[in-house]
């Protein structure tokens, strides 16, 4: 829970303590290109704002769809402007996810898909190798872009990653899930 931004701060006080210059060289310029790359996000949500979102995994038992609350990322990116989908039904166990059978997929219909990225091609051949993908619009529209869930610890790479968000966003068809 929280905000993934803070995460990047907590880091940037840790590097400051350090002995890092922050206000500085990369450093200051990363924070710099984040703060921009944040505006744009804003901007491309804000310029589309009845698209909706789904962060997911596929696996080769089933789909995993995040629980907005409980990622760092999609807080921020909710607070930001993106709707991404609450699930109603998280797992008991372990209430990060909501877990669908390939049968049930199709539970959710975003305009956009949020793939985890943790070696994003074989979460990407993963979904396509299942019959029922593509009952999912997003997926067969090939609407879906990388989600940065868990590895992100700077300015430079949370605003690398909020670019490519924003071009999917900016690209995304707000009508692709039938709504």
């Amino acid at each position: 829970k929280g905000s993934l931004l803070d995460v990047v701060e907590w880091y940037e006080g840790f590097a400051e303590s350090m002995g890092v210059d922050v206000d500085n060289g990369e450093h200051a310029e990363d924070k710099v290109r984040f703060e921009k790359s944040l505006a744009e996000f804003k901007a491309a949500t804000a310029a589309q704002p009845n698209l909706t979102a789904l962060a997911v995994s596929p696996s080769e038992d089933g789909l995993y769809v995040a629980v907005p609350e409980n990622s760092t990322s999609l807080t921020d990116f909710q607070e930001w402007g993106l709707q991404v989908i609450d699930p109603d039904s998280p797992d008991p166990d372990f209430p990060y996810w909501e877990t669908l059978s390939w049968e049930t997929a199709d539970k959710y219909q975003p305009d956009l898909l949020l793939l985890d990225d943790r070696g994003y091609a074989d979460t990407v051949a993963t979904g396509e190798a299942q019959p029922t993908w593509t009952k999912i619009k997003a997926a067969a529209a090939k609407a879906y872009t990388p989600w940065p869930g868990f590895w992100l610890h700077t300015y430079g790479s949370y605003a690398e990653q909020l670019d490519q968000l924003t071009a999917a966003v900016q690209s995304a068809d707000a009508t692709v899930n039938g709504a």
